[in-house]
């Protein structure tokens, strides 16, 4: 992104930007006050400067949004603070120069009167963000998590099928009494099942 080649093109655009008077932008950028109304307008309809002005909205956007850079070290700041990092000697101290300042949510003070001395003494509190929720978001971010297992949703109503089914094929073999027949016949009607419900599994001896 450079700047309009002609200075007070370029002149006007920046104040424009500034301000959203086109007049003043082009007052302030030395074209004639005569007709300065026209001359703005005009300056408007220029396509080098409609170009200019988008280019100058685009960056003030870049620029006010947090890069991941600045996401991280904002949460490191609350996932590295202490509560020793506000407290000292002289009781709590929190300003812009506190080591991980960023991490601080809340800072109170009230007052509490002594009834017996009739003394005013105040009391400063503070509260941190949590620590674990930064590093949690962190983690997110640097995808520091066991792998998902994705499920095909489309699979779920077939297995439950399955499951419906292996049940009463259960129950109904079941009812054999001689042990090897059951386990002859449950393992003959299973395997029809399962080329019954997925008919693209390899058959046996298939590769």
């Amino acid at each position: 992104m450079a700047p309009l080649k002609h200075p007070k093109q370029e002149h006007f655009c920046l104040e424009y930007f500034k301000s959203g008077n086109a007049a003043a932008a082009a007052t302030l950028a030395g074209y004639s006050v005569r007709s300065i109304r026209s001359i703005a307008s005009e300056l408007l309809k220029k396509p080098n400067i409609q170009k200019r002005l988008n280019e100058l909205r685009q960056k003030a956007e870049r620029d006010s949004i947090m890069s991941a850079t600045e996401r991280k070290q904002r949460l490191s700041e609350i996932g590295r603070a202490k509560i020793p990092d506000f407290v000292g000697e002289d009781g709590i101290k929190v300003d812009k120069n506190s080591p991980n300042a960023g991490a601080v949510a809340e800072v109170t003070t009230r007052t509490r009167l002594f009834r017996k001395t009739g003394e005013a003494v105040n009391i400063t509190s503070f509260k941190l963000h949590s620590p674990i929720q930064a590093i949690s978001e962190l983690n997110k971010m640097e995808g520091i998590y066991s792998e998902k297992i994705d499920i095909n949703i489309s699979l779920i109503p077939v297995l439950n099928n399955v499951i419906v089914q292996f049940t009463q094929l259960f129950l109904q073999v079941n009812q054999v009494d001689d042990p090897e027949q059951r386990k002859e016949l449950f393992g003959m009607q299973f395997k029809q099942l399962l080329e019954k419900t997925f008919p693209d599994l390899p058959k046996e001896g298939e590769k």
